[in-house]
């Protein structure tokens, strides 16, 4: 019996070996991940520091974060909080509902839900058109527009990618801290 125990443990590794030769060349299966239509095509992440002053002297720099993405079925989704020193602070938080990009720039859409410490915007939709032009000390910084109220429209028009002639999408406004990334 003792014998017989040896062969066994002297067995054991040609066996695995074979047994693991055999599996060389097969396949092993698994899930899948094609591509889907419901994948990110499009996103815009970041935030930061924002330099209103150009625009309203005396004011303090914003801070603006956001998240998006559309996917293949042109569903968006996302979310971005800003705090407005405009003299008194102001904290908005909107979901995002539309998302366009074009090259290195991006428009959202979205309606306010949080508005905070009165209200003063809650409810409303606006648009927002954001740039990114790279990350590092050698790259100009990014830079967003106004927020733009959308009297009736709706959040989906910033699938039109609003440049109107009277300055309302200008990217007057550069992020002096952070980064702005557009996929």
């Amino acid at each position: 019996m003792v014998q017989r125990t040896v062969v066994s443990v002297r067995l054991a590794p040609l066996l695995l070996g074979a047994a693991l030769a055999c599996n060389r060349g097969t396949e092993t299966v698994g899930p899948s991940f094609a591509a889907s239509a419901n994948a990110p095509v499009h996103s815009i992440t970041g935030g930061g520091k924002v330099d209103v002053t150009s625009r309203f002297p005396g004011f303090d720099e914003s801070t603006i974060s956001l998240t998006a993405s559309v996917d293949g079925n042109g569903v968006a989704q996302g979310q971005l909080k800003a705090t407005f020193s405009i003299p008194f602070e102001e904290k908005v938080h909107m979901e995002l509902s539309c998302l366009a990009v074009d090259g290195n720039e991006a428009w959202i859409g979205g309606t306010v839900t949080k508005s905070h410490p009165n209200g003063t915007w809650l409810g409303r939709v606006f648009i927002v058109r954001f740039q990114d032009n790279g990350k590092g000390k050698d790259s100009p910084p990014d830079r967003m527009s106004h927020f733009r109220a959308d009297a009736g429209l709706g959040p989906d028009r910033c699938l039109n990618k609003p440049i109107p002639a009277n300055g309302e999408f200008d990217l007057h406004f550069p992020y002096v801290k952070g980064n702005i990334v557009i996929r």
